[in-house]
């Protein structure tokens, strides 16, 4: 598994502070896995729960092609070469 920085006030080498990332399985058979974001110099979050079907971001729903639909050109930087 994959080791996320869970210490506050770490700096990144591109200006800011790195998130720090919880990881936490599903307990029980009904829950689904979840992500929790915290910013690295305050204690805001976001929450991601994620199963086979879809995922739920801070309490919005969506299949994992829409979410790729609005996250991957965020990512991609298509919005910054403007």
């Amino acid at each position: 598994m994959r080791k996320y920085n869970k210490r506050m006030a770490i700096s990144c080498d591109s200006g800011g502070w790195k998130l720090r990332v919880f990881h936490r399985r599903p307990r029980r058979v009904n829950d689904s896995a979840r992500l929790l974001v915290k910013c690295g110099c305050c204690d805001m979050s976001v929450k991601i729960y994620y199963d086979e079907y879809g995922m739920e971001i801070n309490g919005v729903n969506a299949s994992y092609d829409e979410w790729k639909s609005v996250l991957a050109p965020l990512l991609a930087q298509e919005f910054l070469k403007d």
